[in-house]
C-alpha cells in the first residue's frame, strides 16, 4: 500500500495506520567478526626465509 502525505494531519493519519498493522517478531542472526592472522605468520616465515638466505653467504654458512 501507498501512503501519500501531503500535509501534518495526513502524516499522523498515516502513521496511526501503519500502528494497526499486524505486528510480527523477526528473528536476528548474530555475527562474529573475526580477525585474521595469518598474514602476519606468513610476514614471519617471509623473513625467516630471507633471513636464512642471507646468513647463508656470510660467515654462518654451512662448510661443506
Amino acid at each position: 500500500k501507498f501512503y501519500r502525505a501531503t500535509d501534518t494531519e495526513s502524516l499522523a493519519s498515516i502513521y496511526q495506520d501503519i500502528d494497526k498493522l499486524e505486528k510480527t517478531t523477526i528473528s536476528a542472526r548474530k555475527y562474529q567478526q573475526y580477525r585474521d592472522l595469518f598474514p602476519v605468520c606468513i610476514a614471519a616465515g617471509c623473513g625467516l626465509l630471507i633471513g636464512q638466505l642471507l646468513l647463508g653467504q656470510t660467515v654462518w654458512r654451512r662448510l661443506p
